[in-house]
C-alpha cells in the first residue's frame, strides 16, 4: 500500500510535491554559489590588502635607505606546490636584516 504523499494521483497532487521538490533544490543549490561566491570575495579581498600593505612598506623601505637608516627588510621568494591550476603561487617571505 503506497502513503498518501508519494501517490502520483489523477488530479496531480504527485507533480505538485516533484514540483517543490525541484524548487527546494534550485533554492538550495543558488545558497551553495552564493556562500561559495562569498567566500571568493572574502579571500581576493585579504589578497588585495596583504598586495596594499606590502606596497606601503617597500615606500617606507625606500625612504629609510635614502635618510640613511642601515636596517631595512629583506626579501626572499618561493614557490607554493599548492597553488592554483596553471600558475604556482609566489609568496614574499619578509624579515627584518642588518645589512653587513
Amino acid at each position: 500500500m503506497e502513503h498518501a504523499s508519494t501517490k502520483n494521483n489523477a488530479d496531480g497532487r504527485g507533480k505538485e510535491k516533484k514540483g517543490r521538490l525541484d524548487a527546494c533544490q534550485i533554492v538550495l543549490e543558488w545558497s551553495i554559489c552564493w556562500f561559495l561566491l562569498q567566500n571568493q570575495i572574502k579571500e581576493q579581498e585579504k589578497r588585495i590588502k596583504r598586495r596594499y600593505i606590502f606596497r606601503n612598506s617597500d615606500i617606507e623601505d625606500e625612504k629609510r635607505k635614502k635618510e640613511g637608516n642601515r636596517w631595512f627588510r629583506t626579501e626572499h621568494k618561493s614557490e607554493d606546490p599548492g597553488g592554483s591550476v596553471g600558475s604556482p603561487l609566489r609568496h614574499v617571505h619578509r624579515s627584518w636584516k642588518f645589512p653587513s
